[in-house]
């Protein structure tokens, strides 16, 4: 009986656990589509502002990889966000023309700093996946235990109840009439 209950209580706890990963997954996957729809719709404007500000120069743009739509998924938002805050950032002369605009380097780099939390929250939501299917397969083992468990346990008390059929009913096991 010791075993039984010592399994019944791993699966209880394991099914505890497993609902606070899930929790804290989907928490994560949370900050995460918040923080790439603030990149997304900052990008699109500061592109749409390189494409005006740097149509003079066809070699950066190119470089900058303006053409195309922006990613509509997290990894290729991000890497698309990273190179195009950074190569800007790193070209005086499209800082120059980008103020022109209106859009300064400290702007610039503050969306950068964003892109940098999106990858951080990136890592941070494979992790809490990661979390989450590890507990489930271990709620999932610890199930399967306490199945075997009682699968045995019912098959020994029918045997030990043959002529008591109202002893396994008090056990909640089901007796045919």
């Amino acid at each position: 009986m010791a075993n039984g209950q010592t399994y019944q209580q791993d699966a209880e706890r394991l099914h505890s656990t497993q609902d606070v990963e899930y929790g804290n997954q989907v928490a994560a996957t949370q900050t995460l589509a918040g923080i790439a729809d603030e990149i997304r719709s900052r990008l699109i404007v500061d592109r749409r502002i390189a494409l005006t500000a740097l149509k003079s120069l066809p070699g950066l743009m190119r470089q900058l990889r303006l053409t195309g739509p922006v990613s509509g998924l997290n990894e290729g938002l991000y890497n698309q966000a990273s190179h195009f805050y950074t190569e800007l950032l790193n070209n005086e002369e499209a800082l120059e023309k980008m103020a022109v605009y209106g859009t300064t380097t400290e702007m610039l780099t503050i969306r950068l700093d964003l892109v940098t939390a999106m990858g951080e929250a990136m890592k941070e939501q494979q992790i809490r996946i990661g979390q989450a299917q590890l507990i489930t397969a271990q709620r999932r083992e610890a199930m399967q235990k306490l199945d075997t468990w009682m699968s045995r346990f019912i098959r020994a008390a029918r045997l030990a109840f043959l002529d008591e059929p109202k002893e396994l009913k008090k056990l909640g096991i089901y007796v045919k009439e």
